[in-house]
């Protein structure tokens, strides 16, 4: 071998390792695409799925505190919770007594679904677009619908649902009916708190979603559990608080 063919040789050679990869914009570019692909699926999961809420002021502690940020489901879709938990507020109803409560409660708002679905001509599942079950207790978000501040999102708990009479909270002789495809919703600081005492019950078209999680900040979403050292996921469930006996029931 000649000096000038070893000299091309050797050129070639350590050229070809220094160019960078043929693979890489193929990379970045198969990366961009991919994320640009998964960027409508992402936005369609946040606005029918889940979405997220922060706690501002008070009115739901000691539940929830300023600056508690939230994970809400926003359908039954695929994540419909069969296992929901809850906090009893009397010791002398027995579990069996709330567990009929429930059941009656999950009757009745299932046979308003599936009215709706009837008179709309829809498919009772709606697939993705099925909102979520609220039963007694639970935490949801709803938008305010006032004048004032139309696109504000509201964080209430259930005390009564469409077709109950309930006591209201501040003058506990006073009673008054639910319309139907509507919600009693109160706050658990009920010192402070703006809620269907004051504004009368909440539309169940305003409903954003169930609170499900406290996910930030990670003092209180993560350590700690469910306060009695169980925890069904990483996140600290947002506890369902059934209302005191007497408060809602069937009229």
């Amino acid at each position: 071998m000649s000096f000038s063919s070893l000299q091309s040789f050797l050129q070639k050679t350590f050229t070809s390792k220094l160019k960078p990869p043929p693979t890489t914009s193929k990379t970045i570019q198969t990366s961009l695409s991919s994320l640009l692909l998964s960027l409508p699926l992402a936005i369609y999961l946040h606005d029918k799925l889940y979405t997220t809420v922060t706690i501002v002021g008070s009115s739901m502690e000691p539940t929830l505190h300023d600056g508690d940020v939230l994970l809400i489901r926003r359908s039954d879709a695929f994540f419909l919770k069969i296992h929901r938990r809850h906090q009893n507020n009397s010791t002398t109803t027995p579990e069996e007594e709330e567990e009929e409560e429930d059941d009656n409660d999950v009757q009745h708002e299932t046979s308003k679904i599936q009215k709706t679905d009837a008179m709309v001509g829809k498919f009772p599942s709606r697939f993705l677009s099925t909102p979520p079950l609220v039963l007694r207790g639970d935490v949801v978000v709803y938008q305010d619908g006032t004048t004032s501040f139309p696109n504000r999102w509201n964080v209430k708990r259930v005390i009564g649902l469409g077709g109950q009479r309930v006591r209201t909270a501040k003058q506990y002789h006073t009673f008054q009916s639910i319309p139907l495809y509507s919600l009693w919703v109160e706050g658990d600081n009920t010192h402070n708190s703006h809620d269907s005492n004051t504004t009368g019950p909440i539309s169940k078209k305003s409903i954003v979603g169930v609170a499900e999680y406290i996910i930030w900040p990670p003092s209180r979403a993560w350590g700690g559990g469910n306060g009695d050292g169980s925890s069904r996921f990483f996140w600290r469930d947002v506890e369902r608080i059934q209302p005191l006996p007497g408060r809602a029931w069937w009229a």
